[in-house]
């Protein structure tokens, strides 16, 4: 609720976002800050959503989040292995070649309306590399030099996020798992103030 009431500010729309993202497929049992163990829960919970209602997810991204998302494929800043290159974890010429090969992939999979789970994948690893340029300070609140891929990002979310809810909840069968942080009674409740 909170991301749809922050829709002018893309910023705080997608970070309000990828919080309700992060609750539905954080799981209980999962290792503690562990970034390919992360990845690998939102990709299984992909898989879920697919086998759930692919047809509805279908639905949400044509024709509504077409543009966004090739935007935002296009983008080499939410292309992590950019920035690995830059710490000079790899060679420049070798992440330049797996972009190139991801966005004609991407281009091809949106033209022919043909997304695969592996699609998907690729589109919510550029959105968890946002979500750390925003929420680790590499990128300025409401700066200019990252509008484009914010303001995409947070176009993509806002229209994933209600469908992955919907699927969760037409799916009442399927184990969506445990939350990480599950409400508990609180040890110390609050004095009435005096």
């Amino acid at each position: 609720g909170r991301a749809e009431r922050e829709r002018k500010d893309c910023d705080a729309s997608f970070v309000f976002y990828w919080i309700a993202f992060n609750a539905a497929y954080g799981q209980q049992d999962s290792p503690w800050h562990d970034q390919e163990r992360e990845r690998d829960l939102y990709h299984k919970y992909l898989q879920r959503i697919i086998d759930g209602d692919w047809g509805a997810l279908k639905t949400t991204i044509w024709p509504h989040l077409e543009s966004p998302i090739k935007s935002l494929m296009n983008n080499e800043h939410v292309f992590q292995p950019s920035w690995r290159s830059q710490d000079q974890e790899s060679d420049s010429q070798d992440w330049k070649q797996k972009f190139k090969e991801s966005q004609t992939e991407m281009a091809r999979a949106l033209h022919q309306r043909n997304l695969a789970l592996s699609h998907l994948c690729e589109l919510l690893d550029r959105l968890y590399t946002l979500r750390n340029q925003l929420l680790h300070g590499g990128a300025t609140y409401r700066g200019r030099v990252n509008r484009p891929q914010v303001e995409d990002g947070a176009l993509i979310m806002a229209g994933l996020m209600p469908c992955f809810i919907k699927v969760m909840i037409d799916n009442p069968e399927t184990d969506w798992g445990l939350p990480r942080y599950p409400v508990r009674p609180d040890p110390f409740p609050r004095r009435p103030s005096q």
